[in-house]
């Protein structure tokens, strides 16, 4: 039997196909044997203290229009597409934030230069003895950068989530 949003339809007594919109997870704990489900990380049947038996299938995500998608539409559709896509990207950098004296300045830009340690250039406001540095770093130079800055006496070290980034 499937019941989907109060409509029912099946013969099967035995087995009942609920559709989900939302914790999938909960039906386990209200005594369901399994589930379906489109999981992205699995971190949430993890928390449910599920396990996975077999993938399915892979899925992805596409931003699709219609015939009538013209004009200053699809000027909105490319810019949705430009954040969707900004926001997929930032999750692999880090903006990492930090002050470093200003005799260690130069030396420390050429250095993180030198090892391709961020996106564009640092944006630097020099002050009277030190300087506040913002780079946008990939996310697995991290580590190395860290050392790296440290190694100029950096202090004030502050690594943040990119929600968005358009190249």
């Amino acid at each position: 039997m499937i019941q989907i949003r109060g409509i029912f339809a099946g013969e099967n007594k035995h087995v009942t196909i609920i559709n989900s919109d939302g914790v999938t997870e909960g039906y386990i704990a209200k005594g369901a044997d399994i589930i379906v489900d489109a999981a992205q990380t699995g971190n949430s049947l993890e928390e449910y203290g599920l396990r996975e038996l077999e993938q399915i299938m892979e899925s992805s995500a596409g931003l699709y229009a219609g015939k009538t998608c013209t004009g200053w539409k699809e000027q909105k559709a490319h810019q949705i597409f430009e954040m969707l896509k900004g926001t997929v990207n930032a999750k692999t950098y880090s903006d990492l934030e930090f002050n470093v004296p200003d005799s260690n300045l130069g030396q420390l830009v050429e250095s993180l230069s030198r090892e391709g340690m961020f996106a564009d250039e640092p944006t630097i406001s020099r002050g009277k003895d030190f300087s506040a540095v913002n780079l946008l770093i990939p996310q697995g130079k991290y580590p190395q950068a860290f050392s790296l800055i440290k190694q100029y006496r950096a202090s004030s070290i502050v690594r943040n989530e990119v929600k968005q980034f358009v190249a």
